[in-house]
């Protein structure tokens, strides 16, 4: 036993003297993998708040981000916990299959290395975060995994109120993270705390404390696109509650969530200042730069390749003129053209059917984050870390909710015949 981990140290001094920087990337990495095998809820639960951590790690060819290291890590401690017989599980695994094999479709007609990472990249953001959402019920702690969230988005919300002070009311970037990406995942938190504040089990104080904190967060964001997403979302599940029958509480949520949606509505119009319609700033695109990037995504690199588009990630190549197009529809259309939208439009609905169709009450709060993602991506990108990875997260907490009502079926069944 002495000889392997003295040969593993001898590379870790070698490394350590030629290349310190990869020295302590497998230093850490080794470190998370054991902390995934000897205490894999640490790692699940860790992988919830870690949706807000954008910053990179490993290889400048990978490009993963924090969230993303974790939630392969997170697959990893998740395994033996996954409720694999599941019939929801087995649909969504099904269908984001089906979307990968037309992706590689593409990849084999547009080959790059960019290509195939995104493809795995992809599937890890709906697989991998279905997974790791299925375990953490499977072991009971879906209640730590929400607070640890929302606590979490309360802290962004709370460094977000003071940067946009410091900045003389300025959009906030709190620790560095992209405004939108923040807000997003701020919606995504008050969706929790609306539909199902039961299963966080705080008091209504620390419930509503929260709530109004992730407001304030989301306004000092001035995140348009996700406050729009949010009023929208907020009417649709108002419409759906009352279709249930629900109308007592319609009634009592109506008044708080009309001022809430005026509140971010005038925010999202008294922040429509004429630097967006001139140019862009330094750390956000404006107007004129979207419509820029739309019409050169659809002319120059849709038309060409109406069918397959023109490969995954094309606007990090090295002579592209434009970035990534901020909308879901023309993004997926340039990347993998028709064959492409076609695949990603079914993966959805697969998703979206089996939220509305759950007995668990996490359906509904899955079905509208899915929702509010896709909408907030009619501004921004769909495929990214942290963002899209909290909506499947949800999605998987349905899953592992499901199999325990199913499990816990025939024990009910007899107590009601008894």
């Amino acid at each position: 036993m002495v000889a392997p981990v003295a040969a593993v140290q001898l590379v870790l001094a070698t490394l350590a003297a030629s290349e310190p920087a990869v020295a302590l990337g497998l230093v850490g990495g080794t470190a998370v993998l054991a902390l995934a095998l000897l205490a894999p809820l640490v790692v699940l639960i860790s992988v919830f708040p870690a949706t807000y951590a954008y910053w990179r790690v490993g290889p400048a060819s990978v490009g993963m981000s924090v969230a993303d290291a974790l939630t392969f890590v997170g697959v990893l401690a998740a395994l033996p916990f996954v409720p694999w017989r599941s019939p929801t599980l087995r649909r969504i695994m099904v269908a984001t299959a089906g979307y990968c094999a037309i992706l590689m479709l593409t990849v084999i007609a547009h080959p790059s290395q960019r290509s195939l990472v995104e493809v795995f990249h992809r599937a890890s953001l709906v697989v991998g975060a279905m997974l790791i959402g299925a375990a953490v019920a499977r072991l009971g702690r879906t209640r730590l995994a929400l607070r640890a969230f929302l606590l979490g988005s309360a802290v962004i919300s709370v460094a977000a109120f003071a940067d946009t002070l410091a900045h003389k009311l300025q959009p906030a970037y709190p620790f560095g993270i992209q405004k939108n990406s923040a807000g997003e995942l701020l919606v995504m938190g008050l969706i929790i705390l609306l539909t199902v504040p039961d299963r966080v089990a705080w008091n209504r104080w620390l419930t509503g404390t929260v709530s109004a904190t992730l407001l304030v967060g989301l306004a000092a964001s001035e995140a348009r696109g996700p406050a729009l997403a949010l009023v929208a979302v907020f009417a649709l599940h108002l419409l759906r509650q009352r279709r249930a029958g629900a109308s007592g509480r319609v009634v009592r949520l109506a008044p708080v969530l009309l001022l809430a949606s005026v509140v971010l509505l005038g925010v999202s119009v008294a922040t429509y200042t004429e630097r967006d319609l001139t140019g862009s700033t330094q750390q956000f695109n404006s107007l004129n730069t979207r419509i820029d990037t739309y019409s050169y995504a659809i002319d120059h690199v849709w038309e060409p390749h109406v069918i397959d588009g023109s490969g995954l990630k094309w606007f990090f190549a090295p002579d592209a003129v434009v970035g990534a197009p901020h909308n879901l529809i023309i993004g997926e259309l340039s990347e993998v053209g028709l064959i492409g939208l076609a695949g990603l439009i079914m993966l959805l609905w697969v998703v979206l059917a089996a939220m509305r169709r759950s007995p668990s009450r996490l359906g509904e709060t899955a079905y509208l984050v899915v929702v509010a993602r896709i909408l907030e991506s009619m501004l921004g990108i769909f495929w990214t870390a942290g963002t899209g990875t909290l909506p499947f997260l949800i999605v998987g907490l349905v899953v592992g909710d499901e199999q325990d009502l199913d499990a816990d079926r025939p024990v009910r069944v007899a107590a009601l015949a008894g």
